[in-house]
């Protein structure tokens, strides 16, 4: 080999080393991180989402950019961060409805429990009963009464078909062997708008859409799917208090790829912790009707865990199917 043709090829050797030296030396982040939200702006996923990024970019010291990827019931942008490169630049809003996917879809493109890496939770949204006023039922035990004396009379709505709130009715009725009539939705408004009319007996819903008509004396609420009562919902009831052993939390959290490193993954639950930690933070999360209860990583993975095995019981056995 000519001498001259040596030394380029030992020079370019040197140089790929040192570029590979100082990529592997940069501290992480180096540069923004992408948090993807599989569900349209503005909904709560999105909305929990901008928040975390705007403060969990401040903790980092580098900017944590939303980028909606919605469709599928939550599953193509999941998709997407279950095949992202696992360098903590693409991590995933996600919500307790991920664990119900796997008994209700056929054909998943990602596992669930393998596919990804918690990183923690940041907090639910309560999941709520309410009744349209003029039906006069003012609580669970009520509602239980009026269910069994009439079935198939009430009906009750949804965002959805395999949505939380559709799953939270049907362990309802399975725990408490009532019939009532699902009604789903394409979304939450116009639900909220034919309960508040009458058109819908009741509702299942989130604080967000509906504690104004609460508040009004339009709709009635019933209890939550929370484990104690919540002094932001006016210490209202849990249907747990009525119906032994009946929770729903419905929770969110971040994710990362299966194969992030783990002092990556550390990093992140380390940040994650403290933007929880932040009375702004959680003030301001406490308007939209969401609690802040954060949990890390390892405590997040059992969640998970035990999510999956507890509604996959509750969907087969109501024959809940999504696709």
């Amino acid at each position: 080999m000519p001498c001259k043709l040596r030394h380029r090829l030992a020079a370019a050797a040197a140089m790929l080393l040192t570029a590979l030296s100082a990529s592997a030396a940069a501290p992480y982040p180096s540069k923004p991180v992408r948090l993807i939200s599989p569900y349209s702006p503005g909904g709560g996923n999105d909305l929990i989402a901008r928040a975390v990024a705007n403060k969990l970019g401040a903790q980092l010291g580098q900017t944590v950019i939303v980028e909606n990827r919605e469709g599928g019931g939550g599953n193509i942008g999941t998709d997407y961060v279950a095949k992202a490169a696992p360098d903590g630049y693409t991590l995933l809003m996600t919500a307790q409805s991920l664990t119900m996917r796997p008994a209700m879809f056929k054909n998943l493109p990602f596992d669930v429990e393998k596919d990804f890496v918690p990183l923690g939770i940041v907090g639910s949204f309560p999941i709520l009963f309410l009744a349209h006023p003029g039906l006069g039922i003012d609580d669970i035990a009520g509602l239980i009464r009026y269910a069994k004396a009439h079935p198939g009379k009430l009906s009750y709505g949804t965002p959805g078909v395999g949505t939380t709130q559709h799953v939270a009715m049907e362990l309802f009725k399975a725990q408490t062997g009532t019939d009532l009539l699902h009604i789903p939705y394409k979304g939450a408004s116009k639900a909220v708008t034919d309960s508040v009319s009458g058109v819908l007996s009741l509702l299942v819903s989130t604080p967000s859409s509906v504690m104004s008509y609460v508040d009004a004396g339009q709709l009635r609420l019933l209890g939550t799917g929370e484990e104690r009562r919540l002094p932001e919902l006016n210490d209202a009831p849990t249907i747990g208090e009525t119906v032994a052993g009946y929770r729903v939390n419905n929770w969110l959290g971040l994710m990362a790829p299966a194969g992030t490193p783990q002092p990556i993954v550390d990093r992140l639950n380390q940040a994650l912790v403290k933007v929880c930690a932040d009375p702004d933070f959680i003030k301001q999360l406490a308007g939209a009707g969401f609690t802040v209860k954060s949990q890390d990583a390892a405590s997040m993975a059992q969640q998970v865990s035990s999510d999956v095995r507890k509604w996959s019981e509750v969907i087969a056995s109501r024959n809940i199917h999504a696709d």
